[in-house]
């Protein structure tokens, strides 16, 4: 079902068609800086009735959420098509360390029914200051408004038509999950290293 990327009234937003996952609520203001990263493991349940080759789109947005006014706002997003997970090829320039994929033709490795896979997303990079109080929200689709998704030129045509079932896999090692970033806490760290070599 496609979504709007920002919560709306009634509900019709991303908020209110994906998947939310809420953090508790924060006792001090916490700060993200850099590239949050997220790792999304799923099972393929069914692969419905879209014709072609089984792949799916995943979109997360991070929101700040706070339970006073019950409003959310999107602070940071990323996207990945699921056939070209495979980290791939050599950066042409300073990639940071983070995930490289080429996304050249003929890399797609596309899905099977009853298989689990492992999807590695770095994100936009963010700077941004959480406040106390607040709840750091998680929103996962698999489509996005004004975004070509995978399906969605036959979605537009066949309303009634069934999209792939996916399940999430939640807890254990392998499991999904989200790394928030603080440079400032790394430096921190190299710091004290440093100190205690001297």
């Amino acid at each position: 079902m496609e979504t709007d990327d920002l919560l709306k009234d009634g509900q019709d937003g991303a908020c209110g068609k994906g998947l939310n996952f809420l953090s508790d609520v924060f006792s001090s203001d916490e700060e993200y800086i850099g590239h949050p990263f997220a790792r999304v493991t799923f099972y393929v349940e069914d692969g419905g009735n879209v014709p072609g080759p089984l792949d799916a789109d995943i979109f997360i947005s991070l929101s700040d959420f706070d339970p006073q006014s019950g409003e959310a706002f999107q602070f940071c997003s990323g996207w990945m098509r699921s056939s070209l997970r495979r980290p791939k090829g050599t950066p042409t320039y300073n990639f940071l360390g983070l995930p490289w994929h080429d996304c050249k033709m003929g890399d797609n490795e596309y899905l099977k029914v009853g298989e689990k896979y492992q999807l590695d997303m770095d994100m936009l990079p963010v700077f941004y200051r959480m406040r106390k109080g607040h709840r750091l929200m998680a929103t996962l689709t698999c489509s996005m408004n004004r975004t070509y998704y995978h399906g969605w030129a036959y979605y537009e045509t066949h309303r009634d038509c069934v999209p792939p079932k996916l399940r999430l896999r939640i807890g254990g090692e392998d499991g999904c999950r989200l790394i928030l970033p603080n440079i400032y806490d790394s430096a921190s760290e190299n710091c004290e290293n440093k100190r205690s070599s001297d």
